[in-house]
């Protein structure tokens, strides 16, 4: 395995697994792009557990601070996340 190697990657395996690294992500560039439905509740469910996971944070009571503040928030994990 080229990649949990203790071994240094040569210069030619560097650049072929970039290549390959672009590649791939060029397949998902079409499904990357796509618009979130915001009616879709799956979505959205699976939106705020990415954003929990990554930012390590619980679920915040409906009442904990103002909602302004709780936008800032979100459009600042989503960016983060690269969603904006």
């Amino acid at each position: 395995n080229v990649i949990r190697s203790t071994r240094p990657i040569n210069d030619e395996m560097a650049h072929q697994l970039y290549v390959l690294q672009v590649l791939t992500f060029n397949l998902l560039e079409d499904r990357m792009m796509t618009k979130m439905d915001p009616q879709d509740q799956a979505q959205r469910d699976i939106i705020f557990e990415l954003r929990r996971i990554a930012f390590d944070v619980e679920c915040e009571p409906n009442n904990s601070g103002s909602i302004e503040k709780r936008k800032s928030m979100y459009t600042r994990d989503y960016k983060k996340l690269g969603f904006i």
